[in-house]
């Protein structure tokens, strides 16, 4: 089974509005995910906006992810550019999100 793989725990972050105020900032949305993180690619690459950052991928249980969430493992930030869900006769289903930690 996947889950066996998973090694991390990690929260997530989600865009919302500050109550009385027309800001919106990031707020813990999810905790104590357990997950596996892998690099997608091998070193820090630029993007055509001219951001440079590293993709990853992250396995875990289906929850409630989606674009433009950030993970926080740690002391990491990663921004969510990409989420599959996935699921066969196995009962293997898992997520697949595509995780991009930016070069500061």
């Amino acid at each position: 089974m996947i889950e066996n793989r998973y090694n991390k725990i990690v929260s997530t972050q989600r865009m919302s509005d500050i109550t009385g105020t027309q800001k919106e900032q990031y707020v813990t949305y999810l905790t104590l995910i357990n997950c596996l993180i892998q690099p997608f690619q091998q070193s820090f690459g630029e993007d055509i906006d001219g951001s440079v950052g590293k993709d990853y991928t992250m396995f875990c249980e289906v929850v409630d992810i989606k674009e433009g969430d950030k993970v926080v493992d740690g002391s990491n930030t990663y921004k969510v550019v990409g989420v599959n869900h996935y699921q066969d006769s196995l009962s293997n289903d898992h997520m697949e999100v595509i995780i991009r930690e930016y070069k500061q």
